[in-house]
């Protein structure tokens, strides 16, 4: 029996040990893959500044989204997000009254889901900070 595993020793004697490498990434990979927003200083301060775009956008359509819905330009006050882009549900009929680009259909056809053209900046990424 001691043979055997003088085998396995001589054989797995040229494998690294991965140990201190694989401790780099402890806590930073989450179970689906992705990185953790502590992975790193930068990664959590990246993240949170495209919250708070997000956030800043959307309370920006909100309140063009009121004023769309008090001309009736609107059938819901709903923002809704197709394709990373944060889109408004726009009668067929009012499409003119709104500038932006059309992403796509409802299912009823009645309403054009149209990005406003104020919508634009929810795709850029923060750069660095200045300084």
């Amino acid at each position: 029996m001691r043979s055997d595993w003088a085998a396995v020793q001589t054989l797995s004697a040229g494998i690294q040990d991965f140990t201190d490498f694989l401790r780099q990434f402890h806590n930073k990979i989450l179970p689906d893959g992705t990185l953790d927003d502590r992975a790193s200083a930068e990664l959590s301060r990246i993240r949170r500044e495209i919250e708070k775009q997000k956030r800043q956008i959307q309370e920006s359509l909100r309140g063009y989204l009121r004023k769309l819905a008090e001309g009736g330009t609107v059938q819901d006050e709903l923002i809704t997000i197709r394709g990373e882009r944060f889109v408004i549900p726009v009668k067929v009929e009012q499409k003119r009254r709104v500038q932006g680009v059309v992403h796509g259909a409802s299912s009823s056809g009645a309403d054009r889901l149209r990005g406003a053209a104020r919508n634009h900046r929810a795709e850029q990424r923060p750069g660095p900070p200045a300084g």
